[in-house]
């Protein structure tokens, strides 16, 4: 059984352009033809390994956030070909 239960895994969002991966307890993995990857964080919430049921309005768009000043940080010593936030949120 997944850490979501028996309800199994939520259905990815679809992204024109993209193809879903995989679904992770926080994050959806999308693909493109030019071999990008894509990460999207969603607002679910997971511990102990386990999927809660109850979403965390705007914890993707949080998490999103907190990478990029990551990213950022340390882009003189990890080598990125592009990072940026594309969200209605903000």
């Amino acid at each position: 059984m997944s850490g979501f239960g028996l309800k199994g895994a939520p259905t990815a969002p679809v992204i024109p352009g993209w193809q879903h991966q995989r679904t992770g307890k926080v994050r959806d993995i999308y693909s493109n033809d030019r071999g990008e990857l894509l990460l999207v964080a969603s607002d679910r919430i997971s511990a102990f390994d386990w999927v809660l049921p109850t979403e965390i309005p705007n914890k993707g768009v949080i998490l999103t956030q907190i990478s990029l000043f990551w990213f950022e940080l340390l882009s003189d010593i990890v080598d990125r070909k592009s990072t940026r936030l594309n969200s209605s949120h903000t």
